[in-house]
């Protein structure tokens, strides 16, 4: 009795560990992240890793709350869940905009419902994406207020 007791368990460890190492695997296949790019309303992608957007973080950020929403996959469900940091330039620009986050969640609400699931992964995604939430949030606030766009978490399902 003992044994087959045993037997159970470590078949119950065994699937554990091919169960989760599959779901690893499956998580790191499905969902790309950029890394180290931020968008800059000078229309360029800049590699954080050099330091380069220092200019940026010397203004002020804001975080968005998360944003889990539809893309715009035709015949089947596919969910993005993106956190995004605005950056401005001065305190004054961040009174502007949080004063505007509705407006501004509807802007990027907006861009991400109309974007595939293939347009938003990977580095050529992210990048397009981060140019997108740029500009949607600009227009939305009737001026350049938002210098810079970071994604710090991007979860794509589909």
């Amino acid at each position: 009795m003992k044994n087959m007791a045993l037997y159970v368990v470590g078949g119950l460890v065994a699937l554990l560990v091919v169960v989760g190492a599959g779901g690893g695997a499956a998580y790191l296949a499905v969902n790309k992240v950029l890394d180290g790019k931020v968008a800059t309303a000078a229309g360029n992608n800049t590699n954080t890793s050099t330091g380069a957007v220092r200019d940026l973080h010397e203004g002020a950020e804001l975080e968005l709350k998360p944003f889990v929403t539809n893309l715009g996959d035709a015949g089947r469900a596919s969910y993005i869940n993106v956190t995004i940091h605005l950056v401005m330039s001065s305190e004054k620009d961040k009174v502007k905009v949080e004063k505007n986050v509705p407006i501004i969640r509807d802007a990027v609400l907006r861009v991400l419902n109309t974007k595939t699931s293939l347009e938003v992964t990977g580095p050529e995604g992210s990048n397009t994406l981060m140019q997108d939430v740029l500009k949607a949030a600009n227009e939305a606030l009737g001026g350049n207020y938002v210098q810079g766009v970071l994604i710090t978490d991007k979860v794509v399902q589909y």
